[in-house]
């Protein structure tokens, strides 16, 4: 016989606090998105509310109201032209503070990110390839999207893109990268890198990198990845890292899969991830 009592498990208390956590500090005004203040809502210690929070979130309590406060901003960027006010309005006491916080989240400067694109010319197009239609687009640094798509989803497709660069001027290439499709799904793809133009928080910009080096043919855990960007407690986030990856195939992501072996989900598809995964299986395994 089964049995009905309710069974508690201290881990998921765990995480239920540390969701609270969170829920505090997005609520809070940046002034309040202190230590001392999280630890008094929810009668912790502030060395608790440290270890926990560390432990579960992968960062420190501070560095995520660093997040958080530097969003707020990012946010306002476009409305507010005054970084001085925008930053004192945050609660920091000067630009360059706020200069470094967008260097260290977002890889880029506060201007750039204002920019978002601006003066960037992007040619695009839609091309068939063994794994259904793709859509790739490039700047003159390189290639700055790749997304696996259908006929029925250009409009989309091209609205992600646009997303991703509103300020960008968007052309169509006119087959121009025809030359590229026509290797890059080829058993020799990996032996001819590609340049890639590619933008998004330190975080994100570490895993992506991380994925860059798995070998075609191999698998990865998300607990994996956190540890080789250093980050071992935050496999979470590196999930929602590896789902915002930009650039399919080129930039592997679907060679990570779940700890327990099972494929998992994936941006474009989990039944292409198990089709990709095959093929390089069956295409590695011969070198």
């Amino acid at each position: 016989m089964l049995n009905s009592a309710k069974q508690t498990f201290p881990e998921s208390q765990d995480y239920e606090t540390v969701a609270r956590l969170i829920e505090l500090h997005n609520q809070a005004a940046p002034q309040a998105r202190n230590l001392q203040s999280l630890a008094n809502h929810i009668g912790l210690s502030e060395m608790q509310v440290q270890r926990l929070f560390s432990r579960w979130a992968g960062i420190s309590p501070k560095r995520f109201a660093q997040y958080l406060t530097v969003r707020d901003i990012k946010a306002r960027l476009q409305q507010q032209p005054s970084l001085l006010d925008l930053s004192l309005e945050a609660g920091l006491s000067s630009t360059s503070l706020v200069h470094d916080h967008f260097v260290h989240f977002y890889a880029m400067t506060p201007k750039q990110v204002r920019e978002a694109g601006s003066g960037i010319v992007i040619q695009h197009g839609f091309y068939a390839s063994p794994f259904g239609e793709c859509h790739i687009a490039s700047t003159d640094k390189g290639i700055c999207w790749l997304a696996f798509t259908n006929p029925n989803s250009r409009e989309d497709a091209f609205g992600q893109l646009k997303q991703e660069w509103p300020y960008a001027l968007i052309k169509e290439d006119k087959g121009q990268h025809q030359n590229v499709i026509n290797t890059l799904f080829t058993a020799a793809s990996h032996k001819n890198p590609l340049f890639l133009h590619i933008k998004g928080t330190n975080f994100q910009l570490r895993v992506w990198e991380a994925l860059l080096k798995i070998p075609g043919g191999y698998y990865s855990r998300y607990q994996d990845i956190a540890r080789i960007i250093d980050a071992p407690n935050a496999a979470r986030a590196v999930g929602t890292a590896i789902g915002q990856n930009p650039i399919s195939w080129l930039i592997p992501c679907h060679r990570v899969i779940r700890a327990s072996g099972i494929v998992g989900h994936y941006r474009w598809g989990t039944t292409r991830k198990q089709t990709l995964l095959a093929w390089e299986q069956g295409v590695f395994s011969h070198e």
